[in-house]
């Protein structure tokens, strides 16, 4: 099955062993697309690579800020990331990743590097991003500033 992208091109679906199996994808891609909601599954082919290239030259933001975030990128994030396509990355690496900067670098480093990561699944190229806050585990926030969770009374 062939249907439009959203830059003009053709796409392709592996073949369908029905013809009724065909019609009913193709009828739901186009009222997703319709929607605004579809989202190519060959987008998440990219690589973090390829995606940390575009994003880094889509910044628009103070020098200083776009230095750190490229520093980020080639000393953290492509190292471990590169060679991953979006839809591989998992929850779970990224949180094993992050308690592994942990050991060796402050925690806002740690914090604004697992954010750059995630704003690459934010780029609608998967349908959601794996990378989540943690819910799990030692508290970051000091109970007394009011951040923490308050225990019941």
């Amino acid at each position: 099955m062939r249907y439009l992208k959203d830059d003009g091109t053709l796409g392709s679906v592996p073949e369908f062993t029905h013809k009724t199996l065909a019609d009913d994808y193709a009828d739901t891609l186009e009222t997703d697309q319709r929607r605004g909601t579809w989202i190519d599954s060959a987008a998440g082919w990219t690589t973090v690579a390829e995606w940390a290239d575009d994003w880094l030259d889509a910044l628009d933001l103070s020098r200083t800020t776009e230095i750190q975030y490229r520093s980020l990128v080639t000393n953290h994030i492509r190292p471990c990331w590169g060679r991953t396509s979006l839809a591989d990355i998992t929850g779970l690496a990224v949180a094993a990743w992050r308690k592994q900067l942990a050991t060796r670098y402050a925690p806002s480093t740690v914090t604004t590097t697992v954010e750059v990561l995630s704003d690459a699944a934010d780029d609608k190229l998967i349908p959601a991003n794996p990378i989540r806050p943690r819910r799990r585990g030692k508290r970051h926030a000091n109970a007394s500033s009011g951040l923490g969770r308050q225990s019941p009374s």
